[in-house]
């Protein structure tokens, strides 16, 4: 089972759902583009 830890910028979906994930990553860029560099490199390492 993943170890999801609650941090204040994780907040995206479990990597045990990668499809929303991109989905959420692209409204994201559109809504909060300054946080979407650590957010980027968390979605890079699933």
């Amino acid at each position: 089972m993943p170890v999801i830890l609650p941090t204040p910028d994780s907040r995206l979906p479990t990597p045990d759902s990668r499809l929303p994930i991109s989905v959420n990553y692209k409204v994201v860029i559109k809504n909060l583009p300054a946080r979407l560099l650590s957010k980027i490199k968390k979605i890079g390492r699933f």
